[in-house]
């Protein structure tokens, strides 16, 4: 030595046979990690039996909503077929037929003779009276008369043209009969609670 300082180095001696390692972070974690796990699989496994309930409840009730439109277009071919099975000409005629019955029970014959009497001179009497009824349209009257003289013909279509109750009122034919009174047949428009119409 040199007149300077030796320095001695430090030596640290571990006497213990095995190295201590601290694992309390590393089992934390992975306790954690498995508290997690397994909170996210019940909650998959609660999800999943959700789901497959309610996909069950829902096919049933698709499939019970298809029965149904199956068994209404069953029906509906069933009426398809049945209607045109029908002689039509023959379910025209009794709608017609039913029509004309509506509209007949629909007719006061006692309003209709209350408006003639009106109308009718004193010289003309009715002898026949036959009214043709259509739905939907002024009933048509046929009327047979006799008149004293010509001019009662002109007078009853005056009166016809003049009244709310008749409308385009045409004679068809014109007799002279023995006793000198005048015999002719008029067809005129009736119109049933109606208070105007085409004249």
């Amino acid at each position: 030595m040199r007149g300077g300082i030796h320095r001695v180095k430090t030596i640290h001696l571990n006497m213990a046979s095995r190295p201590y390692r601290d694992y309390r972070p590393v089992w934390l974690a992975a306790v954690t990690i498995g508290l997690v796990t397994l909170v996210l699989m019940v909650n998959n496994a609660r999800t999943a039996y959700r789901f497959f309930i309610n996909t069950h409840d829902t096919r049933a009730e698709i499939t019970q909503v298809e029965s149904e439109i199956a068994g209404e277009r069953a029906k509906s071919a069933e009426i398809d077929q049945r209607t045109q099975s029908l002689d039509s000409s023959l379910l025209r005629a009794r709608v017609a037929y039913v029509n004309n019955q509506i509209v007949r029970r629909a007719f006061s014959w006692s309003a209709l003779l209350d408006h003639l009497e009106e109308v009718f001179p004193d010289e003309v009497r009715l002898v026949t009276l036959n009214p043709v009824m259509v739905p939907e349209r002024p009933v048509q009257l046929n009327m047979t008369c006799v008149g004293r003289t010509g001019d009662g013909l002109v007078e009853l279509i005056r009166a016809l043209n003049d009244s709310q109750h008749f409308a385009k009122p045409l004679p068809t034919s014109e007799s002279l009969l023995e006793d000198g009174s005048y015999r002719f047949t008029i067809n005129v428009e009736y119109l049933a609670g109606q208070t105007g119409g085409t004249r």
